[in-house]
């Protein structure tokens, strides 16, 4: 068993494992019938934080990526209306096409993009979760290296997060409400929570088993297990979700 299996775990105290819930809200999480009754009970007493990383974590990285991508595009449009800056318009465009298109190049073009705008923005953050959710994170043409398992969802929370902080500075908890409730219509289209953590815990338990194998030192007569290649892309075919 994986620290990300399901197996033995609720799917509430998954979630709440996956959002890392402190611990003085275990009371709210044991008295949760489902992992929507939790988030519910999280926006109620003003936690959106803390719901925006019970969503993410359950959500495989296309459809987590999708979702930051959405609040990240409405928080610009809130800033700038039509008229983006150019940084911001190529990042959310670059992040759209790996939505669209997983692929090893539109990955990378949305890294590159996002990072020229900066990862600590929504739409930056959110192209750092589609580097880091699958594929190597090292330069093309070398030795391939597998991203921390899990991070990709790390991420989505910290886009979305950001998307309300810099969207309703004056009103984060009506943004906070209407992005959970975004992700949890996403959440609803997978087939709900059963099916989005199933997926969800298959591809970090893939991530883990790729990741201790590209570990492994090599031996003494300089041979040793090589890195095994990760697939180009993380989620389901083409189309936005």
């Amino acid at each position: 068993m994986t620290e990300h299996q399901p197996v033995g775990l609720t799917p509430v105290q998954w979630v709440a494992t996956r959002a890392t819930l402190p611990e003085d809200l275990k009371p709210m999480i044991d008295s949760a019938r489902d992992p929507g009754a939790l988030v519910g009970a999280l926006l109620a007493e003003g936690k959106g934080v803390e719901a925006v990383r019970c969503v993410a974590g359950a959500l495989p990285a296309r459809e987590g990526v999708w979702w930051a991508w959405v609040s990240a595009r409405h928080t610009a449009r809130l800033k700038y209306g039509d008229g983006l800056p150019p940084l911001l318009k190529l990042a959310l465009d670059s992040v759209e096409k790996w939505i669209n298109a997983p692929s090893d190049d539109t990955r990378r073009g949305a890294w590159s993009a996002g990072d020229a705008l900066g990862i600590d923005t929504p739409t930056g953050a959110a192209a750092a979760a589609i580097f880091l959710s699958g594929g190597s994170i090292a330069p093309a043409g070398v030795p391939e290296t597998p991203p921390p398992p899990g991070i990709a969802g790390s991420l989505v929370s910290t886009s979305v997060t950001l998307a309300v902080a810099t969207g309703a500075p004056d009103d984060l908890a009506s943004l906070f409400d209407a992005y959970v409730r975004q992700g949890l219509a996403v959440i609803q289209e997978l087939g709900g929570w059963d099916v989005a953590i199933s997926r969800t815990w298959e591809t970090l338990d893939a991530q883990q088993r790729e990741h201790a194998r590209a570990s492994v030192p090599p031996d003494a007569t300089g041979g040793g297990t090589p890195p095994v290649g990760a697939s180009s892309s993380t989620g389901a075919g083409g189309g936005t979700p």
